[in-house]
């Protein structure tokens, strides 16, 4: 059985029901798909104990095998027990991500053109990248780069970080 309601009524009950998809849409987590990451990012996330702040705020990451061989001893560990518990996705770069990665590293750190190559040859729409003008080239790629501050203000928002831990991390 279905209502419709005219009037003030009805003005007011799509005045709430608007107002509660607003209010959803702000607490919600930021991105339900995976992030892309790389071996630069995941080793500072580590050093302050973040990789699980990340993964409470995203959802999952990603990072290709290539990059695997650039993580810290200890990072690479942490992430082994992640990747056990399909929290992290390791993939292979494609054929196609290999020539993309070519192609970006004649412009970028090898870090940042993995890490924008796995994003591509995924079809993840956010990436960690640590530079400027990766960040820049991310948005001319149609993906949505996501940087150290934009990941611990997300955390912050989502009320996962206190804000001195943040003002310590900036």
């Amino acid at each position: 059985m279905s209502y419709v309601y005219t009037g003030p009524i009805g003005s007011s009950v799509n005045g709430f029901a608007a107002f509660l998809s607003g209010a959803v849409a702000y607490f919600a987590p930021v991105a339900l798909q995976s992030v892309a990451v790389g071996p630069v990012f995941l080793n500072e996330l580590d050093s302050f104990g973040g990789i699980d702040v990340f993964l409470q705020t995203y959802g999952s990451m990603t990072i290709s095998f290539q990059q695997l061989r650039l993580l810290d001893t200890q990072t690479r560990k942490a992430l082994e027990i992640l990747i056990d518990k399909n929290l992290v996705n390791v993939k292979d770069l494609s054929p196609e991500g290999l020539e993309i990665f070519n192609t970006l590293q004649s412009k970028l750190s090898e870090n940042d053109a993995l890490s924008l190559a796995q994003a591509i040859d995924s079809g993840i729409q956010r990436v960690a990248v640590d530079s400027e003008e990766a960040r820049r080239l991310a948005v001319e790629l149609g993906l949505r780069p996501l940087d150290r501050e934009g990941f611990l203000l997300d955390a912050y928002k989502q009320g996962l970080l206190p804000g001195r831990a943040i003002l310590k991390r900036l």
